[in-house]
């Protein structure tokens, strides 16, 4: 029914909406060079289409999960390093520190040590 011709109508778009951003990725990178620093944050918690009691799609942010990916590259970054407990606070306090800037007393959140090297 309607929730077939939604998937029908979409099919592709999100291949080639990743394509797309990995592109634009490959490009920022290259702009900063080897000594800077480029962070990416994103939900990319898309948890697909789920139908309500009636059997309708439910749009909106109920399509998102609340987890959520950093990925950070820089010359104060280790890489490969994968973190799972970390919060949403603790991202800026993070890309802060992997691009050398001082924290500010009183910040929420913690720079994740497994990420930045000291």
């Amino acid at each position: 029914g309607q929730y077939q011709r939604l998937i029908e109508a979409l099919g592709g778009t999100l291949d080639a909406y990743y394509e797309y951003l990995d592109e634009t990725l490959g490009h920022l990178m290259a702009l900063v060079g080897e000594g800077g620093t480029v962070a990416v944050m994103t939900d990319h918690g898309y948890a697909g289409l789920t139908l309500d009691a009636r059997g309708s799609p439910r749009i909106g942010r109920q399509m998102h999960s609340e987890s959520g990916y950093l990925l950070v590259h820089g010359p104060r970054v280790n890489a490969g390093v994968r973190v799972s407990d970390a919060t949403f606070f603790d991202a800026a306090p993070t890309i802060m520190a992997a691009a050398g800037i001082t924290l500010p007393d009183g910040l929420d959140g913690q720079a994740l040590g497994e990420v930045v090297r000291r």
